[in-house]
């Protein structure tokens, strides 16, 4: 009986947080700021003289919480790039018996696809990128 009730609890518990834990995230999707306060915590921590272990999982911290917004704002790019792709597909749709018209708008498909593609790519190329984490010696 008490293993049933401690697993509700977790689970309540579990259930309870994870829309805040999602809120949080997309609270701080700031794409063109990503990892600021990392890079903040390794500028710290090497101009600390002797670092100590807890020094280190703070930085270690930040970087995690940086990757995560690095994946939460990729896969916004890609959310956008689908719902683009959606659109084109509706846009420029396969009609019964025009040869002619369905070739046009193949091919005005394809530009738009190809720009669509080429836009997601440049969004997340200017995605900064995370230094690596600092090396800790004990």
């Amino acid at each position: 009986m008490k293993l049933a009730v401690r697993v509700s609890v977790f689970l309540l518990f579990a259930a309870l947080s994870l829309p805040t834990a999602n809120a949080e995230l997309a609270a701080s999707l700031d794409c063109t700021n990503i990892g600021r306060n990392y890079v903040t915590a390794v500028a710290n921590f090497s101009t600390i003289s002797t670092p100590t272990r807890d020094d280190f999982k703070a930085v270690k911290r930040e970087r995690k919480l940086a990757e995560r917004q690095y994946r939460g704002c990729t896969k916004e790019i890609n959310r956008e790039f689908k719902s683009e792709l959606k659109r084109i597909k509706e846009l420029y749709p396969k009609l019964e018996g025009q040869t002619e018209l369905n070739l046009r708008n193949k091919a005005e498909k394809d530009k738009a696809i190809a720009a669509a593609i080429i836009t997601r790519d440049l969004k997340i190329q200017e995605l900064p990128i995370l230094p690596p984490l600092p090396f800790f010696q004990r």
